[in-house]
């Protein structure tokens, strides 16, 4: 049995699997591997019916799978740019809030939070409105 490392990437959505083996364990010293969360999510659901997430996990899963579809036809067709700013400021806020070392600072967006639970906000705001965005075509049908 080799040793295994994860890493995952929030923007691309992507889980690395790194399988360290060594050379006496099947000569290949490294394997890679990469899954789509959303992906290896749904095929848990599949295979195992005790396998569930909570209804904001599910919600930010979409977002994130949602998010370069959703996010780069409206920046190539020009539609709905203040919907899209609020939604990547919020993303960028989240993201903000995972590097940030501290958590005494407080944020205020209606209430005080701390860093942390500032962060969480930010992140269901974001999982939010990629939900409601409909699709391009949509939208641009609508207009006429």
């Amino acid at each position: 049995m080799g040793l295994f490392f994860f890493e995952y990437s929030e923007i691309n959505f992507q889980l690395e699997v790194e399988e360290i083996r060594p050379p006496q364990m099947g000569g290949t010293t490294t394997i890679k591997k990469s899954a789509n969360v959303g992906e290896v999510v749904r095929e848990l659901s599949k295979k195992f019916w005790w396998f569930s997430l909570k209804e904001e996990a599910r919600l930010v899963v979409n977002a994130y799978e949602q998010l370069i579809p959703k996010v780069a036809r409206r920046i190539n067709q020009g539609v709905e740019v203040d919907k899209l700013i609020s939604c990547l400021s919020n993303l960028m806020l989240y993201q903000y809030s995972k590097i940030k070392k501290t958590s005494i600072e407080e944020f205020e967006r209606g209430e005080k939070y701390t860093i942390p639970e500032f962060g969480r906000v930010c992140l269901l705001d974001f999982a939010n409105e990629i939900g409601k965005f409909e699709g391009v075509f949509k939208i641009l049908c609508h207009g006429f």
